[in-house]
């Protein structure tokens, strides 16, 4: 997977991203609307330095709409509670 970009949209914790990171994907974009959440992955990420990992605090759904960016892979798993 080295070289890929990836969107992972409801990205929860960020277990995902972290996959992607950890096959080096060259980028991932990871959109999340929980504010705890999200800062976890923002933490996360600071911890490990990835800076190639990006993030967005917003719903997936508005993301998509306005967002006209090209990815390898587009992960979207949405948990309705």
């Amino acid at each position: 997977m080295e070289g890929i970009r990836v969107l992972d949209l409801f990205a929860g914790t960020g277990s995902i991203s972290l996959e992607f990171l950890s096959r080096e994907a060259e980028e991932v974009i990871s959109v999340e609307q929980d504010r705890e959440l999200f800062v976890h992955m923002q933490g996360a990420a600071r911890t490990l330095q990835a800076t190639n990992w990006h993030h967005v605090k917003g719903d997936a759904f508005t993301f998509v709409k306005s967002h006209r960016s090209v990815y390898d892979i587009i992960f979207a798993d949405p948990v309705r509670s």
